[in-house]
């Protein structure tokens, strides 16, 4: 087996070589054992897909088409940092305050079980008798007063009836009404 692999990040933020659990951080130079590299199908999906670079032994310059970061000046570092040292001062406090909310919940929780433990909920107050409530019987009757004598004259159809007796008979007197038609 030949030696180690040096590879260079080209990806923004990192990439990770899943197969074997390498970081490569964009920009640096990240050795990785022969042992591993030779066996892993991600790292060399990753060098044909330009995740990261292959270095080859005795290459000393950066890879083709990568520039070379430059030094951030000196103000404008002083600024970035006191800008990172007030937005990290607003996060302590925000989380002093989260906290202080927390506890106070928790607080108010407490007392909240502690008030229903001393007093169990009363029933609520009902404004009607028992008398009043009607029962869990259904009527066996649709009372007058719920339907009007109106509907009764409309449903009443004409009544006829029929002195035939057997089943011959009414078969053809359905043949008799069919023919009608």
């Amino acid at each position: 087996m030949k030696g180690d692999i040096t590879v260079f990040g080209l990806t923004m933020g990192h990439h990770l070589v899943e197969d074997i659990g390498v970081v490569v951080p964009h920009m640096e130079v990240v050795v990785i054992p022969a042992k591993d590299a030779y066996a892993s199908k991600d790292l060399w999906r990753a060098i044909n897909m330009r995740k990261v670079f292959h270095l080859h032994a005795g290459t000393k310059s950066w890879p083709a088409g990568v520039s070379v970061p430059m030094p951030v000046p000196t103000d404008q570092t002083r600024l970035l940092e006191q800008a990172l040292e007030e937005q990290r001062a607003q996060n302590a406090a925000v989380l002093r305050a989260m906290s202080e909310q927390g506890a106070l919940v928790k607080q108010l929780s407490e007392t909240v079980a502690n008030l229903r433990a001393v007093a169990p909920a009363a029933a609520a107050p009902t404004t009607q008798s028992q008398e009043d409530l009607p029962s869990g019987d259904a009527p066996m009757f649709v009372p007058s007063t719920v339907k009007p004598s109106v509907t009764e004259q409309r449903i009443r159809g004409k009544e006829s009836t029929t002195d035939a007796g057997g089943v011959v008979e009414a078969r053809a007197q359905l043949r008799n009404l069919r023919a009608k038609r």
